[in-house]
């Protein structure tokens, strides 16, 4: 009994309150990055010449299409991206891309928007934005 009496102390102790207030976890995941801030980081990365396959590192954030690390080109062709009507002035050009890059942007609705990078075949780069529609 008197074993029984100790295992149940010990085990009740454990689960006790803590005697220190434990720090909170801080979220240091990219994903936090609010939309203000990952729309400037891909607008400075086309600003100031980043190549497509440093643009993640420059970012600072993991894409979540990138074909200049391995995504085909044409297999966007699949994805049903269109234009994203906040930014009639900023859309993707398939025809004329040599590379694409984008983000899901966090922002509120039922399908992902986009921003991302086109890099043109001659070299050139242009922010896009876009909205991915289910197929």
């Amino acid at each position: 009994m008197r074993i029984t009496s100790l295992i149940f102390g010990i085990s009740f102790g454990a689960c006790g309150t803590p005697t220190h207030k434990e720090q909170p976890v801080m979220n240091m995941s990219s994903e936090t990055t609010s939309d203000d801030q990952l729309v400037a980081q891909v607008r400075k990365a086309v600003a100031t010449a980043v190549a497509p396959e440093a643009i993640e590192s420059s970012v600072g954030r993991k894409a979540l299409i990138n074909t200049s690390t391995g995504f085909p080109l044409d297999g966007l062709r699949r994805v049903n991206l269109v234009p994203d009507p906040a930014h009639p002035d900023e859309a993707l050009s398939l025809a004329t891309a040599r590379a694409v890059i984008y983000w899901a942007r966090p922002v509120p609705g039922d399908d992902p928007h986009v921003v991302g990078v086109q890099v043109r075949k001659d070299g050139s780069a242009s922010v896009f934005f876009g909205v991915v529609y289910p197929p």
